[in-house]
């Protein structure tokens, strides 16, 4: 298969700054299949990031205040029969809320960059990365040009998570209808949105994402159990959930965390009061080569996620890869990957004995080596990154050259 055509990238600020690291190796299979790839972030700044050679970066989109102000003459907008039913019924507040990021959608959509994909033939297709940010200008493309395709992950797909804003989702129902394609990485969201708007299936395909493969990580040869956990220090990330539950644990075990953010003190504070037996070490951010690093260099006998919503945690399918033996909860798509052939599962709602008690057992289980086996199988079966990759690019090249 031969590269052909222009994909134009939205992205959130990749390539510029440190986020969305897991952009990179799907950007190097796009690049595979298209003849040139444009890379539009919403924001950035400084030195962007190395792409490959048939990728431009282009400006973050500058919606400047001027341009802002002249749209809310777009109140001839509300003519547009969708603008009216979205905004019937909500408070003055809501209503105010919600028609700035009709304005803003707007004047992304009416940008002189995206008005020329718009009428090139050589573009194959729009692809959002995220189902907020940019793709806010997705109910507001005309009908026709290339096809529009939104990935949804989780922050910009579950609509109850973190007690989001009512705006972060404003005109979802036109986003469905108006996006040619739905991506998802795990089939847990495709049903999620599918449920709350039936029209959303027929245009659904899932597109698991995936990591590099590594070498398998060793393990400790006995003493304490060697736990970690990757993650922010934010309240969906449950930390306090994880400590309470060593707290309470019997066995010798060595905690490492690796993240930081603004829980940091109050997670360090709850730390002072676990046993003796129990060591915490929060090592704080770490870039992610130096994440993969340790894993490299350090024994790790289980990896824990106890957070309370999840998309597919990369975090997850990193553990996976290098063998290590996964405890999560049963949130988002997590359920897709791990079982107790891998780890454990928990419940949502796990409390801190129960978490206590997995975590026991499966320090105590003698056949450690089928675990990290089985780990190992359920990265290649559903998280390896370069034969994802190569899928959704050929899916992708495939919706203006099939």
């Amino acid at each position: 298969m031969g590269r052909h055509g222009i994909l134009v990238l939205l992205s959130q600020s990749y390539p510029f700054g440190a986020g969305e690291t897991f952009m990179t190796a799907e950007l190097a299979a796009l690049s595979m299949r298209f003849d040139r790839i444009l890379i539009q972030p919403l924001q950035g700044g400084g030195e962007a990031r190395a792409v490959p050679d048939n990728v431009c970066v282009l400006p973050p989109i500058q919606v400047v205040e001027g341009r802002m102000r002249r749209g809310f003459h777009a109140i001839l907008g509300l003519r547009h029969a969708w603008v009216r039913r979205d905004l019937a019924g909500a408070t003055p507040r809501r209503t105010i809320d919600k028609f700035y990021r009709f304005v803003l959608g707007r004047a992304y959509a009416r940008h002189p960059r995206v008005r020329e994909w718009i009428t090139d033939r050589k573009v194959s297709a729009l692809y959002f990365y995220w189902g907020t940010g940019l793709a806010d200008m997705v109910p507001h493309l005309p009908v026709g040009g290339p096809p529009v395709v939104v990935r949804l992950h989780r922050g910009d797909l579950y609509e109850e998570r973190d007690n989001r804003s009512h705006t972060d989702f404003a005109f979802r129902a036109r986003l469905v209808q108006r996006a040619g394609h739905l991506v998802f990485v795990s089939q847990h969201g495709l049903d999620y949105l599918s449920e709350r708007y039936p029209t959303a299936r027929a245009k659904s395909v899932l597109f698991r994402l995936g990591v590099a493969k590594q070498q398998p990580n060793p393990g400790s040869n006995g003493g304490p159990l060697r736990l970690l956990s990757c993650s922010n220090m934010v309240t969906v990330k449950r930390l306090h959930l994880l400590v309470d539950g060593l707290a309470r644990c019997a066995v010798p075990v060595h905690w490492t965390h690796l993240g930081d953010g603004p829980l940091r003190s109050q997670i360090e504070e709850r730390t002072r009061d676990l046993p003796p037996h129990v060591v915490a070490r929060l090592l704080g951010h770490k870039p992610h080569e130096q994440v993969l690093e340790y894993y490299r260099q350090q024994p790790v006998d289980l990896f824990v996620n106890v957070s309370s919503s999840e998309g597919v945690p990369v975090s997850v399918m990193e553990a996976l890869s290098f063998g290590v033996p996964v405890v999560a909860t049963a949130v988002g798509g997590t359920a897709e990957l791990i079982d107790e052939t891998v780890g454990a599962l928990l419940p949502p709602n796990v409390g801190p004995i129960e978490l206590a008690n997995v975590i026991e057992k499966l320090a105590t289980r003698t056949d450690a080596s089928t675990l990290r086996r089985n780990a190992l199988e359920r990265w290649a079966q559903r998280a390896n990154g370069e034969e994802c990759n190569l899928r959704f690019a050929d899916y992708l090249w495939s919706l203006s050259n099939g």
